[in-house]
């Protein structure tokens, strides 16, 4: 016979544990995930993601920044969630306490992806400073210079740097934004074959596009620009990208795939209403592709219109997208935003079944708690403890879920193993003192 259970009053303190750890996890998975389906759209080759500003780091060592390094990693989940303002206060934060290389690259990466050009050179400045490369400073001159349209200054900076990858990457770029197709082929092949790997890899996938387009000799200069801008936005070069693929939009409009690039890096970009527009009229031309399904459901929850989110990636979980998990996790997280925890609560299930870590046994308990199914969120936290023992988080839900069911004097050790574990935990503290 199963145990009656209390109606439960979730009280303020799980809502603002609740409310902390949607702000924390929802967004962790957009970046990676967006780039892979992105490049699955219109081939399947794998893409290699990256930024020219990645070779300032490529022969440093990380444990130059110090204690500072945990700062950093939380600003790079920012900025793999696209939330690029937010992650550029963390890294501005560490780079003010020790402006190594790693802060600052970290910084004018921002700076770019942000189109802050007047911020990015005076953070090139310090760069410089602080003894970067002086091909590596070139490179980032160069690269602000083509996307502030001065494209001569670029190319007569190179033109007179010292020979490096550096600088044939460069003339790359400036190559493709003149429209010189041969010479950006040319640069690209240099490249490929120099010593910087990240730019090599991204020289890689530009000779692809070129490669990809040869393969069809009666395509249209639209398929080329189209096949660039890909690329591009696979190299981070969205600011490049987006005035190539906008003639193509602008000349064919029933080109859904241009639309698909176009959206991307209008999403990449923050440009969240543009985005939804541009998936849309994808969707419009080819509603079966499902792609653009998980797209438009991505734009639509970086817009936080949650139900409209949900929509379209029901639509992708329907239709047979890859990797479920990812749309079960929005759909949950968009449910929870918009207060139907029976649908989150069934998704987070779905995702602990076949991922069951830490974050999505926490998910999962805290919808439950907040549906008052206290014997489903004190069976799944006490496995939580058995398989994350060190784990704070895991005790407080423990703790939360025996009161619930009236266990006192369990959820009196839940908490005080969890402050044992986590000093500071402030909800387990509180609940030790309304208990004892």
């Amino acid at each position: 016979m199963k145990p009656v259970v209390q109606r439960i009053v979730i009280p303020i303190a799980l809502a603002i544990l609740f409310v902390a750890a949607l702000l924390v996890f929802t967004w962790w998975k957009i970046r990676s995930s967006a780039l892979l389906n992105f490049t699955s759209v219109i081939t399947e080759k794998t893409p290699i993601i990256n930024n020219v500003a990645e070779t300032l780091i490529s022969n440093m060592n990380t444990a130059e920044v110090g204690g500072t390094i945990g700062t950093l990693r939380e600003g790079e989940l920012l900025a793999e969630q696209g939330r690029w303002s937010e992650a550029l206060v963390l890294f501005e934060q560490v780079a003010s306490e020790d402006e190594s290389l790693l802060a600052l690259r970290k910084v004018i990466q921002a700076e770019l992806q942000l189109n802050q050009y007047d911020n990015a050179v005076q953070t090139l400045a310090k760069l410089r400073e602080a003894g970067a490369k002086p091909d590596d400073i070139t490179l980032l001159q160069s690269v602000i210079l083509v996307r502030t349209g001065k494209i001569q200054e670029a190319k007569t900076l190179l033109s007179e740097s010292t020979e490096s990858a550096q600088r044939l990457y460069g003339l790359m770029l400036v190559s493709i934004a003149e429209g010189n197709h041969q010479d950006a082929q040319k640069y690209s092949t240099q490249v490929i074959t120099g010593s910087e790997p990240v730019l090599r890899n991204n020289a890689k996938i530009v000779a692809n596009a070129y490669e990809e387009f040869a393969l069809f000799p009666e395509s249209t200069n639209s398929h080329l620009i189209t096949l660039l801008a890909r690329a591009l936005a696979e190299v981070q070069e969205c600011a490049l990208s987006l005035p190539l693929i906008t003639q193509v939009t602008a000349t064919t409009p029933n080109y859904r795939d241009a639309w698909i690039v176009q959206g991307f890096c209008e999403l990449q970009t923050e440009q969240h209403e543009k985005a939804t527009r541009s998936f849309l009229t994808a969707y419009n031309i080819d509603p079966q592709k499902v792609a653009v399904q998980y797209f438009l459901g991505l734009s639509y929850y970086s817009s936080k219109q949650y139900q409209n989110a949900i929509t379209f990636f029901e639509y992708a979980l329907t239709n047979g997208f890859t990797p479920k998990n990812e749309l079960h996790t929005f759909i949950a997280r968009s449910a929870k935003q918009l207060g139907n925890m029976e649908l989150a609560l069934t998704h987070y299930s779905t995702l602990l079944e076949s991922e069951p870590t830490e974050q999505n046994y926490a998910d999962t308990i805290q919808a439950a708690l907040y549906l008052q199914d206290a014997v489903q969120a004190y069976q799944k936290s006490t496995i939580m403890t058995q398989l994350f023992p060190k784990s704070a988080n895991a005790y407080e839900l423990l703790g939360l879920s025996a009161e619930a069911l009236g266990n006192t004097n369990e959820a009196i050790k839940a908490f005080t193993i969890a402050v044992q574990l986590d000093p500071e935990r402030t909800i387990s503290t509180q609940k030790l003192e309304e208990l004892q």
